[in-house]
């Protein structure tokens, strides 16, 4: 009987054993195709999911700017633009120069007796800053009259646009502010309307 490791009908039967070159290298190139997929999805994601979050940080800082200016205002009893307003008492005529920035005359009872603070807000052309001159804002919200004001207050970057346009009573007034993320991918322009919220017939 013949030894079946040397059998010639057993040898040809038996599968070959690992890869061709071939084999290998169509391998080797759908393994580098879905690779390069994989990349670009996962780049596309990460590239996505940065917009989403600077467009939200970016949403947040306009709201938190909305507020602020908002409260302020309420306790203002005008609103101006290319001056400063000298009464609570709207002009007879009272300008509407549309101007790049907003003023406010607020009165403080202090001691019995009324003062006149006034707060600016203007956009630096050159740093794209929004800034504010006025009385610091202490922690409790109130204005510091003590102190001297503080000039070039940085309230919010990469401002693009601030655009304000005054009412014809002087007690308020539309601002159109253009905001970009910090990656210039993502812009948003939000109008914000202010009313001077201290009746000038208390004074």
């Amino acid at each position: 009987m013949a030894n079946p490791r040397f059998d010639s009908r057993l040898i040809a039967l038996r599968p070959e054993q690992g890869f061709t070159l071939v084999e290998l290298l169509v391998g080797l190139l759908i393994s580098g195709v879905v690779f390069v997929s994989a990349t670009d999805l996962l780049l596309n994601h990460i590239r996505t999911s940065e917009s989403t979050i600077w467009g939200i940080n970016l949403e947040r800082s306009l709201s938190k700017l909305t507020n602020l200016m908002a409260a302020e205002a309420s306790e203002a009893c005008a609103l101006g633009t290319t001056a400063n307003p000298s009464t609570c008492t709207p002009a007879a005529a009272c300008p509407t120069t549309s101007s790049t920035e907003v003023r406010m005359m607020v009165p403080v009872l202090t001691a019995g007796n009324i003062t006149n603070e006034w707060i600016r807000y203007f956009r630096n052309a050159s740093t794209n800053q929004l800034l504010r001159d006025g009385p610091r804002i202490l922690p409790s919200g109130a204005l510091d009259i003590v102190s001297a004001d503080q000039v070039n207050v940085l309230v919010m970057e990469r401002v693009t646009d601030f655009a304000v346009t005054p009412g014809d009573d002087c007690r308020s007034a539309t601002l159109q502010v253009t905001a970009n993320s910090a990656n210039a991918n993502y812009t948003r322009t939000q109008v914000i309307g202010l009313r001077a919220g201290v009746n000038q017939f208390q004074f």
